[in-house]
């Protein structure tokens, strides 16, 4: 890549991104949308931001965990089945309920009582760039769609340039001129060479 490229790229970005906010505030969304396509498209092929909702969904959906107190396995909370059971009729006494939820573990297939197993639910730090965006929502027919869709797109603009700003800033601190080894190889020669002359 010439060395000029970085330069125009970064103009490039600013306007496309002017034009994205703008277009944004003045519910202009195919000016908005492709303002962000074009930035996408101006950075080089490993950088650029997949849009899937399916892939997001995958990548930002992380699994909550239930832990065995039997045999301290790990479950996925989604692959448990959860039951109601009868209680004991003084425990049913004490504690105005006939029922407690009960779950059997794959591993150990022992009895787990819901309101002691251990549930880890995994916190995503943020902000946290995952290379990512579903895609843009759709617009329906409709008065109250007309409320929300702003706020839908709106809330996915601002993912999508989030990752574009974060994609865009790893490229400029990667960047390297092709011609930057030969530069430095010929004045490596040239040195030699005065050298050479004394």
């Amino acid at each position: 890549m010439p060395q000029a490229a970085l330069p125009d790229l970064n103009t490039a970005f600013i306007v496309y991104r002017r034009e994205a906010i703008t277009s944004l505030k003045s519910k202009r969304y195919d000016a908005c949308f492709g303002a962000l396509y074009a930035i996408n498209g101006l950075l080089p092929k490993d950088y650029r931001v997949k849009i899937s909702t399916k892939l997001y969904d995958e990548k930002t959906n992380l699994d909550t965990i239930a832990i065995c107190y039997h045999c301290n396995q790990k479950t996925s909370y989604n692959k448990i089945q959860i039951k109601e059971a009868m209680l004991p009729m003084m425990i049913g006494t004490i504690t105005g309920s006939e029922t407690e939820k009960v779950w059997d573990c794959e591993q150990c297939g022992k009895t787990n009582k819901l309101h002691q197993t251990d549930i880890i639910e995994p916190i995503v730090e943020e902000p946290y760039f995952v290379k990512i965006v579903p895609k843009p929502p759709l617009r329906k027919n409709g008065l109250l769609d007309r409320v929300s869709y702003h706020r839908e797109v709106s809330r996915w603009v601002w993912t999508m340039l989030d990752e574009l700003e974060a994609q865009m800033s790893n490229y400029r601190r990667e960047y390297q001129p092709r011609n930057e080894e030969a530069i430095d190889s010929d004045l490596s020669i040239e040195e030699a060479g005065e050298e050479g002359d004394q």
